[in-house]
């Protein structure tokens, strides 16, 4: 697919502007993402940049790589690995480094299930290092499994009316942020994965929302229609 000539990227001298929007630029100097290397360390500049926080590509040009938490913010070209910092190839999940560190650890610690079942003083001893190694070839083989999630595909168009189909919630809601005390408009269709805790009910898991006028993300899409 041939990327867009439209500029999603704000940052100022940015080199493919059509690949990702501004939130998921990442700096060259302090590898920060949201704002360039001209805009590094003047906190006016990276201030006014994040009016373009919310910011997401059209729905073709979606990141497709598996296991990739921000999605609508950049292609696959643009799709950084957080643990190796490979682009473009795949995602931390089954980033091949990590695989190869729990092969590595699992195999230590059969080693030393077999060091043990060498030096066993006694029969039930020697038992429980075989049980030991045999978990951990069990889990070495199960951590080998890449895993898959499957490319984004529309929502299927539901035939059967639901209380949120009949009764939507605003998507644009005002709410106060929790960190700045700022009231804020909250568009929740955009959600992003930070990988912090929400701020509320202090889950990692979840996904946060983006409060517009001061970009402050740490409350989960959850716990906004919550706050006052």
């Amino acid at each position: 697919m041939m990327p867009s000539s439209r500029q999603y990227c704000q940052v100022a001298e940015c080199t493919y502007p059509s690949t990702h929007t501004t939130i998921a630029h990442r700096c060259g100097r302090c590898n920060v993402y949201g704002h360039g290397q001209l805009e590094c360390r003047n906190p006016s500049l990276v201030a006014d940049l994040r009016r373009f926080g919310a910011d997401e590509l059209p729905y073709n040009l979606y990141c497709t790589i598996a296991g990739c938490a921000t999605r609508i913010t950049h292609t696959n070209s643009s799709h950084h690995c957080r643990t190796c910092n490979e682009r473009g190839t795949h995602s931390m999940v089954n980033c091949p480094s990590r695989t190869r560190e729990r092969s590595r650890f699992y195999d230590r610690m059969n080693d030393l299930a077999t060091d043990h079942e060498n030096t066993a003083s006694s029969p039930a001893s020697t038992a429980a290092a075989v049980l030991v190694r045999a978990a951990l070839v069990a889990r070495t083989r199960a951590a080998a499994v890449p895993v898959t999630v499957p490319a984004p595909e529309p929502e299927p168009q539901s035939s059967s009316a639901t209380f949120d189909s009949v009764f939507p919630l605003p998507p644009i809601i005002k709410k106060e942020c929790p960190i700045c005390r700022v009231k804020s408009d909250v568009d929740t269709r955009t959600t992003l994965f930070t990988g912090g805790a929400c701020c509320v009910c202090l889950d990692e898991s979840k996904k946060m929302v983006i409060f517009k006028d001061c970009s402050h993300a740490q409350v989960c899409s959850d716990c906004v229609h919550r706050l006052k």
